[in-house]
């Protein structure tokens, strides 16, 4: 009896190198693997053999290929430390899924795991969710943080009132942070964010488009980006002409509170205005519910226009025009931004990705006589 010879693919060989030389650190985290043609010549064989091995050590989490760049190697991490925590306010409602959708597949696609965390919006939630995840160890938090908005619409009112200098800390512990859809109006975090004042702006210019004159803007005091929705579509309506009396600034306490706020109002006989700009879909769904239970019609009686084009927008009965909110991108973006971060620790990325909007339109925006014959029905 014979023992048959112990074949090593070529493939393998390469992969053990690879791992060698990262295991003894002459391969750094961040540092460019040789090339496919200098491997090739290395060890004598095929462009497929090269592929084929960094393939397999893409895949075991050694090393990360980046399309028109080159191969790079990656920190070894303890299991522990496999993990990127979504941190966001509701974690299984709205647009939440979506951006959580995004983000857990180009997690996983860099070899990590995502953990979800929910805050309901709370300060003090979020403070513990933070504190559990340093403790932990997880690599990356991509989080959308509770940020109350200020009377100019711009920055935050105090920063005491926010977890941002525990994320500073966090930070600075080395778990890379990245924001979502709010910033702390500074560059100290990376954020992807949707143009908040464009947005406004861009609700307000449809409705003008379409003759409407008189606009009431329904949003929350309690959360910075509707603030600067509200302040874009002010300065473009102002900018026109067009004033904007108190009674057509309609701030709701919280999200939440809106079902309770368009019942108040409406009992209240208001004399109501020819469209509503409502500064996310759920506000608008509320107004509709509100307005179909006294009899009115949406857009014969007003018009709606909203923000986030949410699966609420195509409700049985509703047909909302709404700005798109980019969740899936925001999400996907977000976890890239903290693969980057794993690939070049010490190359610290602060800027704001601001992403355009843009106008889903559905039929809940009437054009009015004397709106320009472009925009007639």
């Amino acid at each position: 009896m014979f023992e048959q010879p112990i074949i090593i693919r070529k493939h393998s060989a390469i992969a053990s190198w690879i791992k060698q030389e990262i295991e003894s650190g002459r391969l750094r985290p961040g540092d460019k693997l040789p090339s496919e043609s200098e491997i090739c010549v290395r060890f004598g064989v095929s462009r497929s053999s090269a592929r084929q091995a960094i393939s397999n050590l893409a895949h075991a989490g050694w090393v990360e290929s980046r399309k028109g760049i080159g191969t790079y190697c990656l920190a070894r991490r303890s299991p522990e430390a496999d993990d990127f925590a979504l941190v966001c306010y509701y974690a299984s409602s709205y647009i939440f899924p979506r951006i959580a959708a995004g983000f857990e597949r180009a997690t996983q696609r860099g070899g990590f795991h995502m953990i979800l965390n929910q805050t309901e919006a709370s300060v003090e939630k979020e403070r513990g969710v933070l504190f559990k995840l340093r403790e932990r160890g997880v690599r990356g938090i991509a989080i959308e943080p509770v940020i109350a908005g200020s009377e100019d619409g711009i920055a935050p009112r105090d920063l005491e009132y926010t977890n941002y200098q525990l994320l500073c800390e966090i930070q600075e512990s080395g778990i890379q942070v990245v924001l979502m859809d709010n910033t702390f109006g500074d560059n100290r975090f990376p954020a992807i964010v949707l143009d908040d004042i464009a947005t406004g702006a861009m609700a307000a210019h449809y409705l003008v488009e379409r003759g409407h004159r008189d606009i009431a803007i329904v949003y929350s005091q309690e959360h910075r980006p509707f603030r600067l929705r509200r302040q874009g579509a002010v300065e473009y309506l102002t900018g026109m002409g067009i004033e904007m009396p108190a009674d057509r600034l309609l701030a709701v306490g919280q999200v939440r509170e809106c079902n309770a706020f368009f019942d108040r109002y409406f009992e209240s006989r208001p004399r109501l205005p020819s469209s509503f700009f409502c500064c996310n879909d759920e506000m608008a769904i509320a107004l509709y519910r509100a307005a179909h239970s006294r009899g009115y019609s949406i857009p014969s009686d007003f018009s709606v226009i909203s923000v986030d084009n949410s699966d609420y927008a195509q409700l049985p009965g509703i047909s909302l025009t709404s700005i798109d909110h980019p969740n899936q991108f925001i999400g996907e973006k977000a976890a890239q931004i903290l693969l980057d971060g794993v690939i070049t620790p010490n190359v610290h990325y602060r800027s704001t990705i601001s992403i355009d909007p843009v106008v889903v339109e559905r039929s809940s925006v009437k054009t009015l006589a004397g709106a320009p014959a472009s925009e007639k029905n």
